[in-house]
């Protein structure tokens, strides 16, 4: 029996644009539906359980400051800094409802864009939120890192599997949830993870050995399929690691072991995934391949395009609080 359940499938259409190449990538809806990962190294697991015990060896050492921003006034917020990975001390804010009500906690990554919105997910009831803020970005800025800059971080040390950025950017998803375990434990173990683009990628590298998630959304997610992601032309983070690649192609050994479509193998829970036909920033290829390799109880809703947004299919978008509502509705 299949494990996956389509509630909206959009349109595969090419849509007004000005772009020099096709955000469809010429493909069909069944080979979009078909279109799994690519082969996995024989030490992908190792690599990745290895990172995540080193990573939980690290002491839980985080800090915590009473904010005030102009929103969701219904919530405290709290803005907190932990070490991860490297000891690099990561940002964050911590969102817990002001009537007291915390029945689950919720994980939320970000886009390539940073992040400096923490406006709470309204769909999500009765819930504490975490909102790292990973290396490199706001308030996670370190001059060690690029600052702000999605093409520059996608890259920074590409060329060592030990010392690639991303794999700092996973550790500090893992240590965000032990945060929020240990400063709202009412949270339980009820605990959630949603992510778009940057933050889909992420959250599937991370989900497949983080067991203490047990309902997740992907949209849109980046780093899947990596040997499609290089010979696509898109815009965005992807055509910087493209551009990389063309002067060190052998950055492709080490981008084997950042794929989240393999990660997304190893993901059991129940997933919510929205990947797009149309996307000229995220290839829709490699956001299937990591949709479609999900091991878990995938539920599928299909927008139109991805990264922007037309009139023609903008109720697609207008309809997702409503489908996040139900699936992250407490049984």
């Amino acid at each position: 029996m299949s494990n996956k359940t389509y509630i909206y499938t959009g349109e595969l259409k090419h849509w007004p644009d000005n772009y020099d190449y096709d955000p469809t990538y010429g493909m069909s809806k069944e080979e979009f539906f078909n279109f799994g990962p690519p082969p996995e190294p024989e030490d992908f697991a190792d690599f990745w359980q290895e990172t995540y015990r080193l990573n939980s060896e690290i002491p839980l050492r985080y800090s915590v400051k009473k904010i005030s921003l102009p929103y969701d006034n219904d919530y405290d917020k709290y803005e907190v800094y932990y070490d991860s990975w490297e000891h690099f001390r990561t940002g964050a804010v911590v969102c817990i409802p002001r009537n007291g009500i915390v029945k689950q906690g919720h994980i939320a990554g970000h886009g390539y864009g940073g992040r400096t919105n923490f406006s709470v997910d309204r769909a999500i009831r009765d819930a504490a939120f975490i909102y790292p803020v990973h290396r490199g970005f706001d308030m996670s800025k370190h001059g060690e890192f690029p600052e702000n800059n999605s093409s520059k971080h996608v890259v920074h040390n590409i060329e060592s599997r030990e010392d690639y950025i991303i794999r700092g950017c996973v550790a500090e998803m893992w240590t965000a949830v032990s945060v929020l375990l240990d400063f709202v434990p009412e949270v339980g173990e009820t605990i959630s993870y949603s992510g778009g683009s940057f933050g889909g990628g992420i959250g599937a590298l991370a989900l497949a050995w983080e067991k203490r998630v047990k309902k997740a959304k992907l949209s849109v997610p980046t780093f899947g399929h990596h040997p499609s992601r290089l010979a696509c032309k898109c815009r965005g983070s992807g055509n910087a690691v493209s551009e990389y690649y063309r002067l060190r192609p052998e950055i492709a050994d080490v981008l084997r072991y950042y794929d989240a479509a393999i990660a997304a193998k190893y993901i059991d829970i129940p997933t919510l995934v929205l990947p797009a036909f149309y996307d000229a920033v995220v290839p829709p290829p490699g956001q299937f391949a990591v949709c479609n390799a999900i091991k878990g109880p995938t539920t599928y809703y299909i927008t139109s395009s991805g990264h922007g947004v037309f009139d023609d299919n903008r109720f697609e978008y207008d309809n997702m609080f409503a489908v996040d509502e139900e699936f992250f509705a407490l049984r």
